[in-house]
């Protein structure tokens, strides 16, 4: 009698199969949706740091009669490098944003890093002091100390900050003249939010975009503070 209620209860090995099956199937459906979702909201975090740094940007600007800080890494007088907006010294070499011109209106420095390059080692930051990086971000060359007012060309079409690829982020500092993935492949736009990259413009609207509507606008010009 006991056997005969074990048999009847128990599944078969085809039972099994199939529900091994449809699990695998479900499996495979919702994976690819978590995945999605994860990327999305790396994206999210991404384009609120850039908006957090375009907001410590023009307080920067306001403080200090309407100059922006310095894009890539300068030498002074002494021959000295001195640092750039995201605490950049040398060109592969470290990067501390507490020490960047901007830190003080930002204060976290975990802003200047997207969640998808967490822990990143770029191939063109040679200092191994420097790894992992702490920067994702990269400013338009053309705006190194310019006065926002003598700008030419309409803020909202001028990009400020830009998440860089992490195959050729450096120094913090990006070729608005269409150089991109030119020579030695610098400065190139990320791809790795669904094939695109966040930036914030000028006038600090913030959004995400292709990367090869990115490098046709530079290629394009349509970054050079100076056109019209």
């Amino acid at each position: 009698m006991r056997l005969s209620y074990i048999k009847k209860n128990g599944f078969t090995l085809i039972e099994l199969l199939v529900v091994i099956a449809i699990i695998s199937i479900l499996a495979a459906i919702i994976f690819p949706v978590f995945s999605t979702a994860k990327d999305k909201g790396r994206q999210t975090v991404c384009l609120s740091n850039l908006r957090q740094l375009g907001t410590a940007m023009q307080l920067y600007t306001n403080e200090w009669d309407g100059l922006y800080p310095a894009s890539r890494v300068i030498e002074g007088g002494d021959g000295n490098p001195y640092g750039n907006w995201a605490g950049c010294f040398h060109v592969g070499g470290v990067c501390d944003p507490t020490l960047g011109q901007i830190y003080s209106f930002v204060m976290n420095r975990e802003m200047y890093s997207c969640p998808s390059d967490k822990n990143s080692n770029p191939p063109k930051v040679t200092d191994p002091k420097a790894k992992p990086y702490p920067l994702s971000y990269s400013m338009n060359d053309g705006l190194s100390f310019l006065n926002a007012d003598t700008m030419n060309a309409p803020a909202y079409r001028v990009g400020l900050l830009l998440h860089e690829d992490v195959k050729t982020i450096d120094d913090g500092d990006f070729n608005w003249s269409g150089w991109a993935d030119g020579p030695g492949g610098y400065n190139a736009p990320t791809g790795i939010h669904s094939g695109g990259a966040c930036v914030i413009y000028c006038d600090l609207h913030a959004k995400w975009q292709p990367k090869k509507q990115i490098m046709a606008d530079l290629e394009a010009g349509l970054w050079n503070p100076y056109m019209k």
